[in-house]
């Protein structure tokens, strides 16, 4: 802008045009915090889900190393699954991931109470899954008890499907 004599010179920004950028700024910000907060809650719940998957695992390797059988317990209360016999072993859920649902074979919901698994000498259980929950994200995970195969990112309706006696 040029110095014209008898006007005055303007300089910086209004009291407007600042208000839209911080509003600007702003919303960009939450925008950020919103995709952020997503990924967190998925790579934490891919981490619990690993840490499910190893207790299943490894309660399945002490029951048949054992041939006695192993039981483990699932403390939602704690964040943590315990291998109980023969060795005891706990594992922690990381982060703010918390197991709200625990369904056993047969279709019997459990919800943020304690639940028993049972793996016979052989290495084998009933079938079962967990429901693992951060912030708004969900995820299910399903264990064939005779296998231990996981299944992994089910919706409710199927996991239901799959532990109901026909």
């Amino acid at each position: 802008m040029m110095d014209t004599p008898g006007q005055p010179v303007r300089r910086g920004f209004s009291l407007i045009e600042l208000l839209v950028v911080m509003v600007l700024l702003a919303v960009m910000a939450s925008l950020a915090t919103l995709t952020s907060r997503a990924a967190f809650a998925k790579k934490s719940l891919e981490l619990a889900a690993a840490t499910v998957e190893q207790f299943d695992r490894q309660c399945r390797a002490d029951a048949r190393l054992s041939r006695r059988g192993a039981s483990g317990q699932i403390d939602p209360s704690r964040g943590q699954l315990i291998i109980e016999a023969p060795h005891k072993r706990t594992f922690r859920l990381s982060g703010r991931v918390v197991i709200d649902r625990f369904v056993s074979h047969g279709g019997k919901v459990i919800r943020n109470r304690q639940a028993r698994i049972q793996m016979n000498e052989f290495g084998a259980s009933p079938s079962y899954a967990v429901r693992l929950v951060c912030g708004d994200s969900a995820r299910w995970i399903f264990i064939s008890g005779g296998s231990g195969q996981i299944v992994d990112n089910l919706d409710g309706t199927k996991v239901s499907r799959l532990l109901v006696k026909p």
